[in-house]
């Protein structure tokens, strides 16, 4: 993760980063990273009062400038949190039903020098939107890079930079597998069981390119 997350991290313009909006932060993984390479605040979004409880209480004992709240990204208006230098969108979007939709809400936390920082997976475009749906992983149908591409310039963004992640994203799946197999509680047996098919799926789809793994950093346009 710390890979993935430094290397969209080094596509962002040099300049002085003081606030990351996190948009479906999870755990708090990529924030810490953040808030440790660029001494910057680092606001984060979930939906889980969970994480939420867990990363305030991980940021106040690392003394990060990390703070999470729980709200619902996919409802959210963005008006009432202030503007970002930079919007992180690391491997959300695949959870989101209306990118579209959230794209242009982004729009009111940012500038027109703020940044967006996209980590997400894209579809060949030899395989149809409602063939790599996954209901047990979460995940929406997807669109091709160009469609992507496309509907960021529609909702009031510019594309940067492009960068293919896919072999960085390989051995992650690999480890995710790995780990699934140490689980040796037999009351745990069945989720393991489901996730290990459905992660073993999606690895082969993105061995096979009908998966690939993008970051992309644009800006808001003028």
């Amino acid at each position: 993760m710390r890979i993935a997350v430094r290397e969209l991290g080094t596509q962002i313009p040099r300049r002085l980063v003081k606030r990351v909006l996190d948009v479906g932060c999870g755990w708090g993984g990529p924030a810490f990273e953040l808030a440790r390479i660029w001494k910057t605040e680092v606001l984060g979004l979930t939906s889980s009062n969970e994480q939420t409880h867990f990363i305030n209480g991980q940021a106040s004992l690392r003394k990060l400038p990390v703070r999470a709240m729980t709200v619902d990204v996919e409802r959210y208006g963005f008006d009432e949190i202030g503007t970002f230098d930079v919007l992180w969108l690391y491997e959300v979007l695949e959870h989101i039903a209306d990118r579209r939709s959230l794209f242009v809400k982004l729009c009111s936390a940012s500038r027109v020098d703020t940044n967006l920082a996209i980590a997400m997976s894209c579809r060949s475009p030899y395989v149809s939107r409602e063939q790599l749906y996954n209901e047990f992983l979460g995940i929406q149908p997807l669109e091709t890079l160009p469609e992507l591409v496309k509907m960021l310039g529609e909702t009031g963004w510019k594309v940067l930079t492009m960068v293919d992640c896919t072999a960085l994203t390989l051995p992650v799946w690999r480890l995710w597998l790995a780990n699934l197999n140490k689980i040796a509680d037999k009351k745990y047996r069945e989720q393991t069981n489901k996730l290990t098919v459905a992660l073993s799926n999606t690895k082969e789809l993105y061995r096979i390119g009908k998966l690939q793994s993008v970051q992309i950093v644009a800006r808001r346009c003028p």
